[in-house]
């Protein structure tokens, strides 16, 4: 099992298991971090389609990054009805996906936090902090910031 990846600039990320290990755990939230290409990679994983969408049906916290909110949680049907945001050039097709898409740096509706790009993801960390440990929280992990 590779648990590895070699990511962009030499960084390197280990994860703690597969995503096909994961089928039958439970989160506090799940986050889709990735830009292009990445996030079809991730939608057309079907072990992880069936993670989120039970994350979604069980009413926990889901998130995504970029191009992921519309490429993955829009094609998994994840969006209905919400208000979302996603990378400026998928806006077009993040908006047959969900009720309205919003321009904001960081969107939340409900259990889902959306975010535009890499340019927001400090805003989109306090946004999930806030949502799993409260604002008290959030304002203590973003002073530094």
């Amino acid at each position: 099992k590779q648990l590895r990846v070699d990511a962009c600039h030499g960084v390197k990320i280990v994860a703690d298991a597969l995503v096909s290990d994961c089928r039958d755990a439970v989160f506090d939230l799940i986050a889709l971090p990735v830009c292009m290409p990445d996030a079809t990679n991730l939608k057309e994983s079907k072990v992880l389609e069936t993670i989120v969408k039970k994350q979604a049906s069980n009413g926990r916290l889901y998130a995504a990054v970029c191009a992921s909110p519309a490429v993955a949680l829009g094609s998994w049907g994840l969006l209905k009805g919400l208000k979302a945001t996603c990378y400026p050039s998928f806006m077009e097709q993040l908006a047959p996906a969900c009720a309205a898409t919003v321009e904001s740096r960081v969107q939340q509706d409900g259990k889902v936090v959306t975010t535009r790009g890499p340019g927001t993801t400090m805003e989109f960390a306090v946004a999930l902090v806030e949502q799993l440990y409260r604002k008290g929280k959030a304002d203590e992990v973003s002073g530094p910031l």
